[in-house]
């Protein structure tokens, strides 16, 4: 995480007035970030060490980096989380609930020291929640992965539109912007149609902000393309959209294609921090990330590489690679994922259901409970 804190100051001091992120109405500049993220890291310095934040839109963003600067153990806490999934995120990590900013007079230089890390708890499929526990070397490598495979330039414009709270969401749409200097439109409408089955007011936002990139579950790449189909029309801006989260399928693909979506699949799991391997633009098939050792034993996909978790939370620290239980097949250098080897219904919305007490599929993306 030292190289995002080190680009947030050098584009406070190059930069300074340049709109860095926007939310609704409120905007920040890359110095107003710079000084809201030093205030708001010097109060949570003096606070507790294991902090659960459940905030949204920029005052996430601002905490997210400012907990990670004071050297807190970060636990996002998901809004779909259920009240006791919450309550045992909560006692399970020793976090500290936090749903607003700290603003103390004092702030505290950009100079991460490193050492912050965060738990990430999915939402699972039978049981509690277990914490991914991910550090500097995770969150790094996987930044720098991600904005590599997206080919992710100053001129970049990310439309945030997933739960913050999901560690792909952190990355792409706070830690990769932050790295190469990219503004961040936060769309809380696009978050929305995951629970109204709407997607006007998503394709409303792109058309408004004219986005390059932004990552989607499926769910909401099924309501984009159901509102082109009724006349709304994609923005000639967009350059690259991921999706994961479940299987998506080929004819939706080529569907959206031919509206507009230049969409492209990923798929990979939270003990991995999030992504694996993605097509790449222009691509036809999935290849794995800069970084990531990925090979096939006895059928089944193997991971291994710098952004494989340290461990799960209270249990035995992990090394070496992440055997996903998933199964596929790598041929010149190409990912095609077949299957799970336990049973497994996986719902578009991109949550997982297991009839018979399966674990859940390690897609990348696990946003939001599925609609009412």
């Amino acid at each position: 995480m030292i190289p995002i804190f080190d680009a947030l100051a050098r584009h406070a001091r190059q930069q300074p007035d340049a709109i860095a992120f926007r939310d609704g109405d409120r905007t920040i500049s890359w110095a107003g970030l710079a000084r809201a993220v030093g205030h708001a890291a010097a109060g949570f310095a003096s606070g507790p060490r294991t902090v659960g934040l459940r905030l949204v839109g920029l005052d996430y963003v601002i905490a997210d980096l400012a907990t990670t600067l004071a050297g807190c153990r970060v636990v996002p806490v998901p809004g779909f989380f259920s009240a006791g999934q919450v309550d045992h995120l909560l006692a399970d990590s020793g976090a500290t609930l936090i749903d607003r900013l700290p603003r103390p007079d004092a702030a505290l230089p950009l100079a991460y020291a490193g050492g912050a890390d965060r738990v990430i708890y999915t939402s699972g499929t039978t049981g509690r929640p277990k914490g991914v526990v991910l550090g500097d070397r995770q969150l790094t490598a996987q930044t720098r992965a991600l904005a590599a495979a997206i080919g992710a330039t100053p001129r970049d414009r990310y439309l945030s539109v997933l739960p913050q709270a999901q560690l792909l969401e952190q990355i792409c749409g706070i830690f990769v912007p932050v790295l190469i200097g990219a503004e961040t439109v936060i769309a809380a409408e696009g978050a929305a149609c995951l629970f109204t089955g709407d997607g006007t007011a998503l394709a409303r936002a792109a058309a408004t902000c004219r986005p390059t990139v932004t990552v989607l579950a499926p769910r909401q790449l099924t309501l984009w393309v159901a509102a082109l189909r009724r006349g709304a029309r994609a923005p000639d801006s967009l350059r690259y959209i991921a999706v994961g989260g479940a299987p998506v399928s080929p004819v939706l693909l080529a569907e959206a294609r031919a509206l507009g979506l230049p969409v492209a699949e990923g798929y990979g799991l939270s003990e991995a921090s999030s992504v694996v391997a993605m097509t790449p633009a222009g691509g036809t098939a999935m290849v794995p990330l800069n970084g990531v050792d990925l090979r096939i034993e006895g059928g089944e996909i193997v991971v291994d590489g710098p952004a494989v978790m340290s461990g799960y939370l209270g249990h035995a620290p992990h090394r070496g690679p992440w055997r996903t239980g998933d199964l596929g097949q790598l041929t010149n250098g190409r990912l095609t994922v077949l299957g799970r080897r336990d049973a497994m219904i996986l719902r578009a919305s991109g949550r997982n259901i297991a009839p018979n007490g399966s674990r859940p599929r390690p897609w990348p993306i696990r946003p939001s409970p599925p609609p009412p």
